[in-house]
């Protein structure tokens, strides 16, 4: 029992750090864990993993969030960098528009998350910057990354076994 405790506390800080360092592979930890314990605890450590990504990526989120109403108030220098080509906002404003819908957005995060495409970090950033709310945010991210990570370790746990 204080093993799967141990595993678990490891997965949520394994999980936030990797949801923030991209160089961390959470993936690869979620395996190797598997291999190496029964089902329960493999399942405990994935669950752990997808709710500590779920948390590095509503701090992305958020900051992105907080950037955003900085540059809305004024306090941010609006204008824009020398070079920003006219093509480059309309990608800009056409991928934010899909974040509009809380439906859509929701889709998105939750493909983000359960897949991988887009990478989840700038979908967590552009969600901060859209109008998507937080918690529809965090939902479609622990549901999606639950997903990913069960997916992974139950395979690897039974075969183990």
């Amino acid at each position: 029992m204080l093993a799967v405790l141990g595993l678990t506390l490891a997965g949520l800080g394994l999980g936030a750090a990797s949801a923030i360092v991209p160089l961390i592979n959470a993936e690869l930890a979620a395996a190797g864990t598997a291999a190496a314990v029964d089902l329960p605890a493999a399942i405990f450590m994935a669950l752990a993993l997808a709710v500590g990504q779920t948390a590095g990526k509503l701090v992305i989120f958020a900051a992105a969030r907080r950037g955003r109403t900085q540059h809305r108030s004024g306090r941010v220098d609006s204008t824009p960098p020398p070079g920003d080509r006219v093509w480059w906002r309309r990608q800009r404003d056409r991928g934010l528009g899909l974040l509009d819908s809380r439906w859509r957005a929701g889709g998105v995060v939750l493909l983000s998350a359960g897949v991988g495409l887009p990478p989840l970090a700038l979908v967590s950033a552009a969600c901060g910057v859209a109008k998507t709310r937080p918690s529809d945010f965090a939902l479609c991210c622990l549901v999606g990354r639950a997903a990913r990570f069960l997916a992974l370790v139950v395979p690897v746990a039974i075969l183990q076994a």
